[in-house]
């Protein structure tokens, strides 16, 4: 576990990195109870890298705040030739990385989800006797 206040934490979850999905599993799991604990080395920092979303599965997330700009289709290159190119008629987002990352930031310090500026060194799966 790791250090809190001079003992040892245990968690129900560690997840290693502070990206889109490690804050999204951490906010729906403590949301349930469990204590969680995220490991990253610069856990408040914006992501260097953009990401796009259908925006119907941002909307069922209740993130549709969160795009900086929208397009009603998307365009898919499949190959080099003219032929492999694809209009997909849906919605499509880019997402604002700095309004993501605070939103789900703020959302995981709601439900008391802790953080520890680290990096992983070694990771291991513990198993109670019995489980």
């Amino acid at each position: 576990g790791a250090s809190e206040e001079g003992r040892t934490a245990t968690y129900d979850l560690v997840i290693v990195g502070a990206g889109p999905s490690g804050l999204a599993v951490a906010e729906r799991v403590a949301s349930s109870g469990r204590k969680v604990c995220v490991v990253d080395p610069k856990p408040t920092a914006v992501w260097p890298n953009n990401y796009g979303v259908w925006i119907d599965e941002f909307e069922a997330l209740g993130l549709e705040d969160c795009l900086d700009k929208t397009w009603s289709e998307a365009t898919v290159f499949l190959d080099s030739g003219a032929e492999d190119e694809k209009t997909l008629r849906r919605p499509y987002g880019r997402v604002d990385r700095k309004k993501l990352k605070t939103r789900l930031y703020e959302r995981c310090l709601e439900h008391e989800v802790r953080f520890k500026e680290a990096l992983a060194k070694e990771v291991k799966n513990f198993t109670p006797k019995g489980a």
